[in-house]
């Protein structure tokens, strides 16, 4: 048996067996932040910026 998934920390193993494994860290550190404006209907002006949302794009 093995993990239940590729990012889970839990998995099932067979009669109390300890499951041994691990996660893969893809993508570790990479933020990327989306803003846009939500309307009734549709989105508008979509922002995608590599990084966290900081003072100075909140401000922009």
């Amino acid at each position: 048996m093995g993990l239940d998934s590729d990012n889970s920390i839990y998995g099932w193993g067979r009669g109390g067996q300890r499951v041994r494994g691990a996660a893969p860290q893809e993508g570790h550190g990479h933020t990327s932040t989306v803003v846009a404006a939500l309307r009734p209907r549709d989105l508008a002006a979509p922002l995608v910026v590599a990084g966290p949302m900081d003072g100075a794009l909140f401000l922009a």
